[in-house]
């Protein structure tokens, strides 16, 4: 369910890695973007937009919320199942993505 990451260029000191998941929630299948912007802190962490709101998780030094919006305690917990199961990739990704700055 997950696609490859992307690059996308958003301005001289903004931009972002997406991931998009199409993941089945129940009988529902719902768009789960899960990035991470270039111009914030060193920490790992990415960001996640779905229908149902937003939320930002920390990766390490395990997968843990960090805020959220809108989101339903059932769907934050589907969606860290998501994060925890692609986390050496996202991480991975982040780190590609950082050592090029």
């Amino acid at each position: 369910h997950l696609a490859q990451f992307c690059d996308v260029n958003i301005g001289k000191h903004f931009n972002y890695m997406e991931y998009i998941i199409y993941e089945s929630f129940g009988f529902q299948r719902e768009r789960v973007s899960v990035y991470f912007l270039s111009n914030e802190e060193d920490r790992i962490h990415i960001h996640v937009t779905c229908e149902s709101g937003e939320a930002k998780f920390w990766l390490e030094p395990i997968v843990s919320l960090a805020t959220y919006h809108k989101l339903k305690p059932k769907k934050l917990g589907e969606i860290q199942v998501i994060i925890e199961e692609h986390r050496n990739e996202i991480i991975q990704a982040w780190k590609n993505h950082f050592g090029k700055r």
